[in-house]
């Protein structure tokens, strides 16, 4: 059997061993079907553009089929923008213990893990008091408020995307900074992620 794939979706797989993709045309094999046996088999899809999708499914034989016509069937599905989206967040920090009046740098990891895009993505962070932004080290689109609560703009995040963003900090005393970063957007829930608290050490 022959399942041809439109673009707007990609395969991720089957609960079939006999399956396996070649592009957007999946193959199932079957070595053998008596008269009047009956089958079925999945395939896993995911959606990769908002329109119609229709796939095409075509069973073959070697032995010759007298009704024929009956041998391709289709569906068509059409597919909508998400409201959902479901983000993860990470944070770590280096150098850990930093020195006092030194800098030190968050890595903050961020993923949608889908269904949907995510829209107007931002990742805030509250510095703890003590640390101030150090703009050189983080990136472009970070700012930091009256605050202290530094706002990077991520913008739409693709499913299954992954990025990362610097943060740069300087410490003004010797002391233990506990850091929680927040990514969300307008299409989905707020997740929060905590540094292992940061130490500045007296030089």
């Amino acid at each position: 059997m022959t399942v041809n794939l439109p673009t707007d979706v990609a395969y991720r797989g089957s609960g079939s061993p006999s399956c396996s993709a070649a592009g957007q045309t999946v193959t199932c094999t079957f070595s053998s079907w008596g008269a009047n046996a009956a089958g079925a088999f999945s395939i896993s899809v995911q959606a990769m553009a908002i329109g119609t999708a229709v796939v095409q499914a075509t069973i073959t034989a070697n032995e010759s089929d007298p009704t024929f016509l009956d041998n391709t069937v289709s569906v068509t599905t059409t597919i909508t923008p998400s409201t959902a989206a479901d983000l993860l967040v990470t944070i770590s920090e280096n150098p850990n213990p930093a020195y006092a009046g030194g800098t030190l740098q968050y890595f903050v990891n961020f993923q949608n893990q889908g269904p949907g895009n995510a829209t107007n993505t931002t990742v805030s962070d509250r510095l703890p008091a003590g640390l101030t932004l150090v703009p050189s080290l983080s990136n472009l689109t970070c700012s930091v408020d009256t605050s202290n609560v530094v706002t990077c703009t991520v913008g739409t995040v693709g499913v299954r995307t992954i990025g990362i963003l610097l943060i740069g900090v300087q410490a003004q005393s010797a002391g233990t900074y506990t850091n929680t970063a927040r990514e969300g957007s307008i299409s989905s829930r707020y997740l929060r992620a905590r540094a292992p608290a940061a130490r500045a050490v007296q030089a």
